[in-house]
């Protein structure tokens, strides 16, 4: 299971199907944290 945390407290867990998909995920999602308005974003994974 993977979670991931933003600066405002949502927390999303998915499955992976696979590593490289998972990646590419976060790349995605940090590069829209970092294009909000709000420059306040703090993006940590964690691999449980």
């Amino acid at each position: 299971m993977w979670k991931l945390h933003n600066s405002g407290g949502l927390v999303e867990e998915y499955m992976p199907p696979e590593l490289g998909f998972a990646i590419k995920e976060l790349i995605n999602k940090m590069y829209q944290c970092l294009n909000n308005d709000e420059n306040d974003c703090d993006v940590r994974i964690c691999v449980l």
